[in-house]
């Protein structure tokens, strides 16, 4: 695209039209193809925060586009030139006056006669956040659709199955095949109660999570009681917790839930041992727990909290660990996984002191 010069004067002064375009904070531009002149409305250049007279060139803009995003703005603006395309609709980030970048919006086409290109910029921040908000609910909710389809319906086929054969030999039922079988019931009580929190945070949205002073020592320790019920052949011990509270919400004792649950779950004995602890670091509580398990590989650690990771993906490293990342982000908090000494793993949540 060779360079075209600005015009001095801005085309369309319809006030009806201006009052339009700035009820909608956007700009219109202007670029005929036979003189090479580009106009455009002051505003193209005040929404990143430039004056009009800050560009000679419609090159002058290119330059200010994200080099990530350039060769798509000018591969839909060429299409329209080269007649391959009457309309284009672009979203790029552009620099602005302050150094950061800003996302904008593109919508253009080309005149009836062919001569002009013109079209309207708005400011795309909003349009992309509710964009990503959107996909992340759809992300949950795909996962929640996998476990219910799969990983519960398992569970309750082995029930179906186990009864079945009862009803034809009841000298099957045995003490400890009724115990195997509660356990199976248990999983799936957990699952239902992820399932629950998930849908929970998708319902809330993560811009819309509540939070208060949470007496988190309460919590820990009302969930590792519950662990070593429902785990007895697991060892989960408890430091010195500080009685700090944390900035959380009613959920929080499904991150420690979930926590303690995944520490078992994945040991690869039959006695796994659990230590969780705590420490006072600044403003903020961080809590350890830490297992004695296979551990996870490095390269697995990159994809747990993985925010592009498919719902199958965060299935296969539990969705216990995705909805742990999902609450405490939302708390402003962070999650890290490290390894244990010498094996095992350790998850080091981090929440603001209330």
């Amino acid at each position: 695209m060779g360079e075209r010069r600005v015009s001095a004067g801005e085309r369309g002064t319809d006030e009806s039209r201006e009052r339009a375009f700035e009820a909608a904070g956007a700009a219109w531009w202007e670029y005929d193809l036979e003189t090479d002149a580009f106009a455009f409305a002051d505003r193209k250049a005040t929404l990143v925060g430039y004056e009009h007279g800050d560009f000679e060139s419609v090159e002058d803009f290119l330059e200010l586009v994200h080099p990530g995003d350039r060769d798509v703005v000018e591969m839909a603006v060429q299409a329209v030139v080269d007649d391959d395309g009457d309309a284009f609709d672009v979203q790029y980030r552009m620099r602005a006056a302050d150094g950061e970048f800003r996302w904008l919006r593109d919508v253009g086409s080309r005149s009836a006669d062919g001569r002009l290109v013109s079209g309207i910029t708005l400011p795309a921040a909003e349009q992309r956040e509710r964009q990503r908000v959107l996909e992340d609910r759809n992300e949950a909710l795909a996962l929640v659709n996998r476990i219910v389809r799969h990983d519960i319906r398992n569970d309750l086929n082995v029930l179906e199955g186990w009864l079945e054969l009862f009803v034809e030999d009841p000298s099957l039922a045995s003490q400890e095949r009724f115990a195997e079988l509660l356990t199976v019931v248990d999983e799936a009580i957990t699952l239902t109660e992820s399932i629950r929190d998930v849908v929970t945070m998708v319902e809330a949205g993560d811009d819309d999570v509540e939070t208060q002073a949470v007496p988190a020592r309460t919590v820990v320790r009302e969930e590792v009681e519950r662990a070593r019920a429902a785990y007895p052949d697991a060892t989960v011990d408890v430091g010195d917790l500080p009685a700090v509270p944390v900035v959380a919400n009613a959920l929080l004792s499904s991150v420690f839930r979930n926590l303690l649950t995944n520490a078992v779950a994945h040991a690869d004995r039959d006695d796994p041992h659990v230590a969780v602890d705590a420490t006072v670091d600044g403003d903020h509580v961080r809590f350890t727990v830490a297992d004695d398990g296979p551990g996870i590989p490095d390269a697995r650690k990159a994809e747990l909290f993985d925010a592009t990771a498919s719902a199958v993906d965060r299935l296969d490293h539990g969705l216990g660990l995705y909805l742990v990342h999902a609450l405490v982000t939302a708390y402003g908090g962070t999650v890290a996984v490290t390894d244990n000494d010498p094996d095992g793993t350790v998850v080091t949540v981090s929440l603001k002191a209330a």
